[in-house]
């Protein structure tokens, strides 16, 4: 996470967590700590990593799509508390488009496959 401190290491570090997703993540307890680090954020995590820490949500929904339905109600409740701290009104805009991106690569692939 801390490549997403910098803005000349962002880019490199989503690339090597979107491989890190579909090589390495394949089971449960795995996918549940994947997302739990997307928002551990502490009182030194600046606000733009904070915000690409949020943004890994919509990562892990181009990569996982339709799979990672499962984990929606927790990646919502996590994403649901960031908007109701106080600290964190600068993220809402970034709460918003991810939300809109998950429900994009997982909800929709999963109602085009059923048509």
């Amino acid at each position: 996470m801390s490549k997403f401190a910098a803005n000349h290491t962002v880019l490199k570090g989503i690339e090597e967590l979107r491989e890190f997703m579909a090589t390495e993540v394949t089971e449960n307890d795995r996918m549940l700590t994947l997302l739990n680090s997307f928002t551990d954020f502490n009182v030194h995590t600046k606000l733009g990593q904070q915000k690409e820490q949020v943004k890994l949500f919509a990562l892990a929904s181009e990569v996982f799509e339709d799979s990672l339905v499962p984990y929606i109600p927790k990646i919502l409740s996590t994403l649901c508390k960031l908007i109701k701290e106080d600290a964190t009104t600068k993220l809402h805009q970034t709460v918003a488009d991810t939300m809109g991106l998950l429900s994009m690569n997982t909800v929709e692939k999963l109602e085009g496959r059923h048509q």
